[in-house]
């Protein structure tokens, strides 16, 4: 469905526009950016939900899409956050034990990210010029890097960069 992303944040706002105050509708503009953007939490989404939990502190369904969209986009702390709150109320049976899961998952996650937080690189590859373009390096071109890190646009080489605990491109 070519544009459906784009579609559902549009009559997403438009439904905002109506009903400004009405949680409901924030929340179906935040779930909008997020699907937008992959399922993954963005700023304005974010800014969204804390709308409704200011108003609503023990909404349900936004600190599980917090949870579940800030975890898919690498904001661990965010996705702490958000696994904890639930956990506070719903800590009971199965629930408990699902939500306990991704906690943990958030906090594995987020020291493996610390861990990656800082690392200098020289990325040097054969037959790689500047202004090259794209070249993608994943983990088997660059030792103890578990994800894919695709570089645009090579300025110079050897090109140094550094990594962070984010998710990084150049360009």
């Amino acid at each position: 469905q070519l544009g459906a992303p784009e579609q559902g944040e549009e009559a997403a706002r438009k439904a905002l526009a109506m009903s400004p105050q009405e949680p409901a509708m924030h929340l179906l503009l935040a779930r909008a950016l997020i699907q937008k953007a992959g399922g993954k939490l963005t700023d304005p989404a974010l800014a969204e939900l804390r709308w409704v939990l200011d108003r609503e502190p023990a909404h349900d369904g936004a600190w599980m899409m917090l949870a579940m969209s800030a975890d898919r986009a690498g904001r661990y702390d965010l996705a702490e956050q958000g696994w904890q709150a639930l956990l506070s109320r719903h800590s009971e049976g199965e629930t408990g034990d699902l939500l306990r899961r991704g906690l943990e998952n958030a906090r594995q996650q987020k020291s493996r990210q610390e861990k990656f937080a800082g690392i200098q690189a020289v990325v040097v590859a054969a037959g790689l010029t500047a202004g090259a373009c794209p070249k993608r390096f994943t983990s088997a071109d660059i030792r103890d890097v578990t994800a894919t890190r695709i570089i645009r646009k090579v300025k110079t080489t050897p090109m140094p960069t550094s990594m962070s605990s984010r998710p990084w491109a150049i360009s």
